[in-house]
């Protein structure tokens, strides 16, 4: 679920540098599914000690909070710009450059980063297209049919913007 926003983006993950920012369940799941694609990841955390373990763990790089731009891809694994608190942001905008920029986050659609990113010229991914990735995962897993992906999109961002107060 985690990759398939990026392959359909036709994102060449083989060598590219990427930061996760966040050292939980979900900068794992990341860390191993870009590793797996043959990305050069490090992690970065609030809590140094976190990101170290979990760097050592894969042994990849851990790096100073907040992580400087030179990646290709940022990947936010931490709950900071969800609802309510949809004004903040994990990173201060000036370390937000190009490249491609995942934020897990999928309530609200847009996150303050995600905003940051594609006024600087990155390529965004929202959470919820890794949810329904997910979703049409599990779809396919239980039924054997294909999933229908983009009316389970349509109805997963419909909630969104209800629960946002948007519709």
């Amino acid at each position: 679920g985690f990759l398939a926003p990026l392959e359909q983006r036709g994102r060449a993950l083989a060598g590219a540098r990427a930061v996760v920012l966040g050292a939980g369940g979900s900068a794992r799941t990341a860390i191993w599914a870009l590793r797996s694609k043959g990305v050069h990841v490090a992690v970065t955390a609030r809590r140094a000690e976190r990101a170290q373990a979990l760097a050592a763990e894969f042994a990849i790089e851990s790096l100073s909070w907040p992580p400087q731009p030179g990646w290709d891809l940022l990947v936010n694994t931490t709950p900071v710009g969800t609802s309510p608190r949809v004004l903040e942001s994990p990173i201060d905008r000036e370390l937000v450059r190009g490249g491609c920029v995942y934020d897990l986050i999928y309530n609200p659609a847009e996150t303050t980063l995600l905003q940051w990113a594609r006024a600087a010229g990155a390529d965004t991914i929202d959470g919820l297209e890794m949810l329904v990735s997910q979703a049409g995962h599990q779809f396919q897993w239980w039924t054997g049919s294909t999933a229908p992906t983009l009316t389970m999109a349509d109805a997963a961002r419909g909630f969104v913007a209800r629960a946002q107060g948007t519709v």
